[in-house]
């Protein structure tokens, strides 16, 4: 019985997933006409699917939109992961500017989406806040909790890290994506509300809007010039490195790491340390 409910609310999942992917694609060709608007329209019409498949589910929708106040210890919890999620995922970006330029250059550019006039900041900060907003309400709401309850959090984060990842079909940055979903549906399941997940999503997309438009318009604006594969091998060690510890004290905060084994945290460090020692010497190579 647990596995067909299990089953059940899976499917619940995926079929609002997959109402709001669609959506959102078509959204995407509706911009060629109508421009900006279509984004607003095909944001409100995701919300819109979350509301009616949870009333038809009967999942209260206080149950999806679940706020609350963070403690001290979950806002610092939640600044160490999403930095070590950035960290993390930032590699795998100056690989595809190393590997494939042409794709790089042309990805997703927000500028180009806002464009240049008068109501341009006021369109940045809407389409931040108002995607931040269905994007959490969508995957750290209702699929979030549709899978946590006979599910393990890792494996619920990781779907909905996946899950995210596919929805911004931006391949740029789609490893990004993935960590940083992953990490937002851990803190949702630690801190059982929706308060700092948003604000991960907020700080996630502007900072992903951010690098896009610069890497987009010069591979060079971030690093000062443009790096050989070699060097970004090496920065790519000394990100991931500094990642590990980061991301580890953000779960020991929030309680995960706090009872492991001495030694388990020892060899996090001892590998954390390895990889930026050698990512610096890899990197010092001309």
């Amino acid at each position: 019985m647990e596995k067909r409910e299990l089953r059940l609310r899976m499917l619940d999942a995926f079929t609002v997933y997959a109402i709001a992917f669609i959506v959102t694609v078509l959204c995407w060709v509706l911009y060629g006409f109508i421009g900006v608007a279509a984004l607003y329209i095909g944001y409100a019409l995701a919300v819109a699917a979350v509301i009616i498949v949870s009333l038809k589910t009967k999942l209260k929708i206080s149950a999806v939109l679940k706020f609350g106040r963070p403690g001290i210890k979950e806002i610092i919890s939640c600044g160490f992961l999403t930095a070590g999620a950035l960290l993390a995922s930032l590699p795998a970006v100056l690989f595809v500017q190393i590997i494939l330029p042409d794709f790089a250059e042309s990805s997703f550019r927000f500028s180009q989406i806002v464009g240049n006039g008068a109501a341009r900041y006021v369109h940045i900060v809407m389409l931040i806040l108002i995607s931040a907003f269905t994007e959490c309400m969508l995957f750290d709401g209702y699929i979030f909790t549709r899978l946590r309850k006979g599910m393990r959090l890792l494996f619920v984060a990781l779907i909905t890290g996946a899950l995210f990842m596919v929805f911004r079909h931006d391949l740029y940055v789609i490893v990004p994506l993935f960590m940083c979903g992953a990490a937002i549906s851990y803190v949702r399941g630690r801190t059982s509300n929706m308060t700092l997940p948003l604000i991960m999503h907020i700080i996630i997309n502007t900072v992903i809007m951010a690098f896009t438009d610069a890497a987009s318009e010069d591979p060079t604006a971030l690093f000062g010039a443009k790096l050989g594969i070699v060097q970004v091998i090496g920065m790519g060690l000394i990100l991931l490195g500094s990642a590990l510890p980061v991301t580890a004290v953000g779960m020991r905060i929030m309680g995960d790491f706090k009872n492991r084994p001495i030694f388990e945290k020892a060899i996090v460090l001892l590998v954390s340390v390895v990889m930026i020692s050698t990512g610096y010497a890899i990197s010092r190579i001309s």
